[in-house]
């Protein structure tokens, strides 16, 4: 009879994000907002010990409050790590400046835990682009959403391991299709710079549709049918925006980070059909004819088009919902992106030890 393999040895992985988490745990309520507690819970079902060292306040991190790239240049958390945490056997950091000084200081302290990346941001601002440069090299593993990331990361650094696409995930059982109705409007959402909301309004000049836009950006001018919702909503507000649309819209550019991640999985987790730019997020997780539709970025009346023809045929809506939903459930829920995350995180710590 064969024995079977011996269990992987338990690992304490210390992750250090880019915007404070105290909040986020301390403000929880079950069924008022996606569940924290699941994300530590699935690790440790795995064997993987989850803590996270939160970003100081001011005065110890005078940043704190700014813009998260500004506020992961923590000096007070940079040196406890490096002095108090030698212990971890792996370390992930949310983004980049989390991890910079650490870096700038590593052989100084003879720090030799792992380190990961975990996301990278896209090129094109002068000071991200400079430690993004200092950065990228000298982690142990980096980690990415998307294949199309994947390539640019592996095209524009020289990294020490080929990037891992571990995808991405939402709570799939907060935004669940049990919350939604019969749809009456199209719902547009997101704030990033890779929103391309003009081209999204001139696709809806004369369409005569209801569509919701929840975000800060402010049109040139006031448009029939089309609503703007600029402020911030609860998640429970947010989901029942998602519970009354008919269907999804993404309208980006072309992108080498992951814009509109966020809102694809919401939707598709909600049962709602995503019509979205056929850009490198998109084309990773949206299956065309099956859970929604692609078009070419920036071509409004490629873009009017198929929100007419999909309009028109809500047995198509509700059958692109439905199979979004079970893609979601099948390889993108939470359970399946911790399998893929713990797998790289095991990869990067050395047998027998950190």
């Amino acid at each position: 009879m064969t024995t079977p393999p011996p269990p992987p040895r338990p690992l304490r992985v210390l992750f250090l994000p880019n915007v404070q988490q105290a909040p986020r745990w301390r403000d929880f309520r079950p069924g008022e907002a996606p569940d924290p507690r699941r994300e530590p819970e699935l690790f440790g079902e795995r064997g993987i010990l989850q803590e996270t060292r939160d970003l100081y306040d001011p005065p110890l991190n005078p940043w704190c409050r700014k813009r998260p790239f500004l506020a992961g240049f923590d000096p007070v958390r940079a040196l406890r790590v490096l002095l108090f945490d030698r212990s971890y056997d792996a370390i992930v950091s949310v983004f980049e400046s989390n991890v910079f000084l650490i870096l700038l200081l590593r052989r100084l302290f003879r720090f030799t835990t792992p380190i990961l990346l975990w996301e990278v941001a896209a090129l094109g601002w002068r000071p991200r682009d400079l430690v993004l440069r200092f950065v990228v090299p000298r982690v142990e593993r980096v980690l990415v959403l998307t294949r199309h990331q994947q390539q640019h990361v592996a095209r524009t650094f020289r990294t020490q391991a080929p990037p891992d696409v571990i995808g991405f995930a939402i709570d799939e059982t907060f935004f669940h299709p049990k919350f939604a109705r019969e749809g009456s409007y199209v719902l547009a959402v997101g704030d990033d710079v890779g929103r391309d909301y003009p081209t999204l309004l001139a696709a809806w000049q004369g369409l005569g549709l209801d569509l919701v836009l929840k975000t800060r950006w402010r049109p040139a001018a006031a448009m029939a049918q089309v609503r703007l919702v600029p402020e911030r909503l609860s998640f429970v507000a947010l989901r029942d925006l998602y519970a009354g649309a008919s269907m999804v819209v993404l309208a980006l550019k072309a992108a080498d980070h992951p814009s509109g991640i966020t809102v694809l999985f919401e939707a598709m987790a909600m049962g709602k059909p995503v019509i979205a730019s056929d850009i490198g997020t998109t084309r990773d997780y949206v299956v065309p004819g099956e859970t929604g539709l692609l078009v070419p970025p920036g071509d409004a009346q490629a873009l009017r088009q198929a929100v007419l023809d999909l309009h028109a045929d809500p047995a198509r809506r509700r059958r692109f919902g439905e199979t979004a939903r079970r893609r979601i459930e099948q390889e993108f829920s939470m359970p399946a992106f911790i399998d893929r995350f713990a797998t790289s995180i095991r990869a990067s710590v050395p047998p027998g030890g950190g």
